[in-house]
C-alpha cells in the first residue's frame, strides 16, 4: 500500500517536471534552408522567450499559461506556432523587397558633404537597467528636414560593479509614424549587434559603410538587451552596463516592447526637473 508521504513525493515530481520541460528546435530559412541567427522566440500572451544562438539552435520552457509562440526577426516575416504543432525545424519565409533600378541608380549618385549631430543633449544621467529580451527605441528628430545617410549611433553607457552579466545590444532603425507617434517600418535589414564593455563611456557604432538612410521626418533607433552567453537569468539577475537616460523638452520620445510585440510608451515626466521629461540618450552623427 502507497503511503500519503509517498504520494505527495510523487505529486511534486511531477509538478517540477511538467513546469521545466523544453522545447528545443533550429530556425531555418524557407528558401535556402540556412540557419536563422539570433531569431526572437517568444510566447504570444506573456512575456516569457529567448534567442536562436549563432547556430539557429533555441530552447524554451513549456509554458501550461500559453500555447502560441512567435518567431520573428528582422528580414524574416513573423510565424506563430501553436506548441503542440511544433517541429524539430522552423522554417521562416524571408522578405523580398522590388527594387527599381532607376532609383538605386539616383541613390548611388547622392552626395552627402555636411556632419550633423543629432539627439538629445545630456543634463542629467539617470541610470536604467533594461531586462534581458526587452527593447527600447528613441525618436530623434531631423531638424535640418534634409534626407541623409547615418554615420555613427551613440550610446551613453555606465558601469556596473555589481553584475552576474554582461549583455549585447541588436540596433535595429525604425521609420517615424507621424500618426501613430511610434516607430514603424524597419530601414535596415541585416542584423548589428555589437558587445559593450562594462564601463562609463559612450559606445560609438560606426555604420557609414552600411548605407542606412536618415529620413527627412526623423528616425527611431532601437536598442535591443541580448543574452548570448546562454547565461540562466531570472528575475534576480543584475546585467550591465547601465543604459542612460536624460532629461528633454518633449514628452513622448522613448517606447519599449518585448521580443517585437507591441509598442509601449516608455517616457516618464521628470519628478526632479519640472516641465522635463525622461527619454533615452541616443544620439546619432550623419551626413546631409
Amino acid at each position: 500500500m502507497v503511503n500519503k508521504f509517498t504520494i505527495i513525493l510523487l505529486f511534486l515530481f511531477n509538478v517540477l517536471y511538467s513546469q521545466n520541460i523544453q522545447l528545443n528546435g533550429k530556425v531555418k530559412d524557407s528558401k535556402t534552408n540556412e540557419i536563422i541567427p539570433y531569431v526572437n522566440i517568444a510566447y504570444s500572451n506573456i512575456n516569457i522567450g529567448t534567442i536562436s544562438d549563432v547556430n539557429g539552435n533555441f530552447k524554451i520552457e513549456k509554458s501550461d499559461r500559453d500555447s502560441l509562440i512567435i518567431f520573428s526577426t528582422i528580414a524574416h516575416y513573423s510565424k506563430i506556432i501553436n506548441i503542440k504543432n511544433l517541429q524539430n525545424v522552423v522554417y521562416l519565409e524571408p522578405k523580398t523587397e522590388v527594387l527599381d533600378e532607376i532609383i538605386i541608380s539616383k541613390k548611388s549618385q547622392r552626395k552627402f558633404n555636411k556632419n550633423i549631430d543629432l539627439g538629445p543633449k545630456q543634463n542629467l544621467k539617470i541610470r536604467t537597467a533594461l531586462p534581458i529580451g526587452y527593447e527600447f527605441a528613441s525618436y530623434i528628430e531631423n531638424k535640418y528636414k534634409k534626407e541623409g545617410i547615418i554615420k555613427e549611433v551613440v550610446l551613453n553607457l555606465n558601469k556596473r560593479k555589481d553584475h552576474d552579466l554582461v549583455v549585447s545590444y541588436k540596433i535595429k532603425f525604425y521609420e517615424y509614424d507621424k500618426v501613430k507617434k511610434e516607430p514603424s517600418n524597419l530601414i535596415y535589414f541585416e542584423n548589428i549587434i555589437v558587445k559593450p564593455e562594462n564601463r562609463t563611456y559612450k559606445l560609438k557604432i560606426n555604420v557609414e559603410e552600411l548605407d542606412i538612410t536618415l529620413p527627412e521626418t526623423g528616425i527611431c533607433i532601437g536598442v535591443e538587451i541580448l543574452n548570448l552567453e546562454d547565461y540562466q537569468i531570472n528575475t534576480m539577475s543584475k546585467i550591465a552596463p547601465l543604459i542612460n537616460f536624460t532629461h528633454t523638452e518633449n514628452n513622448i520620445l522613448t517606447w519599449t516592447r518585448f521580443m517585437d510585440k507591441k509598442w509601449y510608451i516608455r517616457t516618464n515626466k521628470s519628478k526632479a526637473i519640472k516641465d522635463k521629461y525622461i527619454n533615452a540618450n541616443i544620439n546619432i552623427t550623419a551626413k546631409i
